[in-house]
């Protein structure tokens, strides 16, 4: 058995644990750009209720009518459901988070080396060289792979300069 069929059976065996880590990246993802849309509704919803707050004071200054309870009450109802929101994303980040280190500090993806391993992306790309046959060692495919990411990098700047 040569060293890129090592290699491949190395792979094939670490392959589940691989494309968990791709879904868990993805998962991340998405719960971050969620996160980020929740604590923009929380500052809107925040700014409602102050402003209503604001509102309702200078009207019962003034003699009007008003109160903070009833002004701004519409606005509270969408505030706390944003805060939960944002509270159940935040652990589901977290928990994300302790599942792709557990993933990454596994035995059986410590023949890939730490720089390489922090992406799914990278150890699919070099799995792929090697099914491709277009390495036989594992410092070959790195290079390779290394050859490709920066080519892609070249390409996407090149369409960016001709656009």
């Amino acid at each position: 058995m040569n060293e890129r069929e090592e290699l491949l059976a190395k792979f094939n065996k670490a392959m589940p644990l691989i494309k968990a880590l791709d879904k868990n990246e993805n998962e991340s993802f998405k719960f971050s750009k969620t996160k980020d849309r929740l604590a923009k509704i929380i500052a809107v919803f925040t700014f409602m209720v102050v402003f209503a707050f604001v509102v309702c004071i200078s009207v019962d200054f003034l003699g009007g009518f008003g109160g903070f309870i009833e002004g701004a009450f519409i606005f509270y109802v969408p505030l706390v459901i944003a805060i939960f929101g944002y509270r159940a994303n935040k652990k589901k980040i977290k928990k994300n988070e302790e599942e792709m280190v557990k993933i990454l500090n596994s035995d059986e993806l410590s023949f890939i080396p730490a720089s390489y391993r922090c992406e799914s992306y990278n150890m699919i790309g070099i799995y792929k060289i090697l099914l491709d046959m277009r390495a036989d060692t594992f410092k070959e495919a790195l290079n390779v792979w290394e050859q490709d990411k920066h080519n892609m990098v070249m390409e996407a700047k090149s369409a960016v300069i001709v656009k």
